[in-house]
């Protein structure tokens, strides 16, 4: 393991800094601003466009002028969010391999923090924190509302070790889960490149975090968690996180692969990771069926309206038979919990009237008058 102060030599691990970015305009300038004033000066910028619309294109070509590092600008026809992530690592030359979201921020020491603690640690994977902000177009109503929702999001983002602790990727995993502190966004890690390029991005899915978090996790050898705010993360009306959230056709063929994808994996999976892997499963299942829920009330279970979704339409068939397999074990459970009902209610009836014939024997009235007075004695006592 090599060592040395990272605060002084700046001639550390090359770090690659992607931004995949969308109709960004407004924002992706103060995005790499954030990362051309690092502390920390040994990293590439790799921003990739995904088919912009608006002048983002043109605004990043203005922003990397004054960048003395290396830079790719990288166009692409729109693929998504996966897409373009996937792109960005294939053009990283780095050690280590870092996303930025094109709306988000990076603290000055961010980068330095991030090689400090993977390098001095060996991790494949660093976890931290965030501070949220609001944009002047995210308002709750009133300031009172728009400051308790971005406190809800600092505490989301929160992670429970102020120091950092070093753990197998699987014990990270578990110890996420079971404490509540599984965070699935790719901002909030710093990872080993040779890990990333074993992983991929899902591509044309919704919530592709989730699924990349857990591969990634249960693939490291070794992981970093600390509570230590090291990135800004923008909360606006018309961010990613916000973005489709009423499109019940995405987010069930999306919930969907993903809960298919986690099937899979629980199939290979150690036992001792399995039942905090099963959790994150049964999750989306779950999601998955209330989508379809929604769909069936919408009416909108029609395969010729998914043309425009050839993964939707995949899925969909794939969970009629999946959806009524499921109704099936629920009718079934359902008996078996109606049958273990009555068999209670049975013993209970019983239970009350053996309780009975004993309070109307002999035997128990004698026995009350006997311990009658012990009983008065104690309640004496204790007054």
């Amino acid at each position: 393991m090599r060592y040395w102060n990272m605060k002084l030599d700046n001639n550390g691990p090359l770090v690659s800094v992607v931004i995949p970015a969308y109709n960004v305009a407004e924002y992706i300038n103060q995005t790499i601003a954030s990362v051309r004033e690092q502390s920390y000066k040994n990293w590439e910028l790799i921003v990739v466009d995904d088919g912009s619309t608006d002048r983002t294109l043109e605004v990043i070509a203005e922003s990397v002028k004054q960048i003395r590092q290396h830079v790719v600008v990288h166009h692409q026809e729109n693929g998504g969010l996966s897409a373009a992530r996937n792109s960005g690592v294939k053009l990283a030359t780095g050690e280590y391999v870092y996303f930025l979201d094109s709306d988000d921020l990076l603290p000055q020491n961010a980068l330095l923090r991030f090689v400090e603690l993977s390098y001095q640690n060996a991790l494949d994977v660093l976890s931290f924190s965030a501070v949220n902000f609001a944009d002047d177009s995210y308002a709750m109503g009133d300031e009172e509302s728009t400051k308790r929702r971005i406190e809800e999001y600092d505490e989301y983002y929160d992670r429970i070790n102020n120091q950092i602790c070093v753990s197998s990727g699987e014990d990270a995993f578990i110890s996420m889960v079971n404490s509540n502190h599984f965070v699935p966004s790719a901002p909030l890690s710093f990872y080993r490149k040779t890990l990333v390029e074993k992983t991929p991005f899902y591509k044309g899915i919704l919530f592709e975090d989730n699924l990349f978090m857990t591969q990634i996790l249960l693939k490291a050898r070794r992981v970093g968690i600390i509570n230590e705010k090291l990135y800004k993360r923008r909360i606006r009306s018309g961010s990613i996180m916000h973005n489709d959230a009423h499109d019940y056709i995405r987010r069930f063929a999306s919930h969907f692969v993903i809960s298919e994808e986690l099937r899979k994996m629980l199939g290979d999976c150690s036992n001792h990771v399995y039942e905090a892997l099963e959790s994150i499963y049964s999750r989306f299942v779950a999601l998955s069926m209330d989508d379809y829920c929604k769909l069936l009330q919408r009416n909108q279970i029609d395969l010729l309206n998914l043309n425009q979704y050839e993964l939707c339409r995949d899925s969909l068939v794939q969970y009629q038979v999946f959806y009524k397999t499921q109704l099936a074990n629920m009718h079934v459970k359902s008996e078996e919990l109606h049958a273990e009902n009555m068999s209670l209610k049975q013993d209970n009836s019983f239970l009350e009237k053996e309780t009975q014939r004993i309070k109307d024997s002999w035997t128990y009235k004698i026995g009350l008058v006997i311990t009658a007075l012990p009983r008065w004695a104690k309640h004496q006592i204790t007054k």
